[in-house]
């Protein structure tokens, strides 16, 4: 099962947190149930009917990230901190409603100060086509944590470009998936690429960055 983090702004006004709302937006499940799901407004359990939904701050399912921010999924990296719970004084907590566990915060000037140059490093696997855009680019187009199954094998570097001259070199496994391991780095701030373009930098334009705080948590 995977792992989503949901999050709310705060600003301090007056020496007091204020959620910050961060508005509305069609509801992805019914406004195109042709493709998101077989619900309609009438019977949607994410909107109730009213066709819209609270808009997330940010809601991309980013594994480094989130191992960044609270060592949750990506155990590869020191987190920021490990998770905080919420704070005391917390104004509402609406924006949570569904995280069930690693609750955590931080002001946005930690964010700002925190090291995003560093390196991340990425294990991964992947098939001879991405295999051949790794070797050439630096970095494939696609790739997985690993590769599971009985008709998946991983195979050495020198196996793969076998397998990308000649596939009959491996013809005894005709229905084999062939994938290999590679690595990759990049720094912090690109695989957090999204997380500021989508939010932080919007939080950097609602003042003090000492009065602004995210607090989060996560589900599964």
């Amino acid at each position: 099962m995977g792992c989503d983090i949901h999050m709310m702004v705060e600003k301090r006004i007056d020496g007091e947190w204020t959620e910050i709302d961060p508005g509305r937006e069609p509801c992805w499940w019914c406004s195109d149930p042709g493709t998101k799901g077989t619900g309609t407004k009438d019977s949607c359990c994410w909107c109730r009917g009213s066709g819209d939904q609270r808009r997330e701050w940010f809601d991309g399912r980013n594994y480094p990230l989130f191992g960044i921010l609270a060592g949750v999924r990506d155990y590869s990296v020191d987190p920021i901190s490990e998770p905080r719970g919420l704070p005391d004084d917390l104004s509402s907590g609406t924006g949570l409603s569904g995280a069930d566990h690693s609750y955590s915060w931080f002001s946005l000037r930690e964010i700002l100060d925190y090291d995003w140059e560093q390196a991340y490093t990425y294990n991964r696997v992947v098939d001879p086509a991405n295999y051949v855009v790794w070797k050439h680019q630096g970095t494939p187009k696609k790739s997985c944590s690993r590769a599971v199954g009985a008709i998946m094998g991983v195979v050495s570097h020198a196996e793969m470009e076998k397998v990308i001259k000649d596939p009959s070199n491996f013809e005894e496994f005709p229905e084999t998936r062939y994938y290999t391991e590679v690595t990759w780095t990049k720094t912090y701030r690109e695989v957090a690429k999204y997380f500021f373009e989508d939010c932080i930098n919007k939080l950097v334009e609602l003042g003090d960055p000492e009065d602004i705080r995210i607090i989060f948590g996560f589900d599964s």
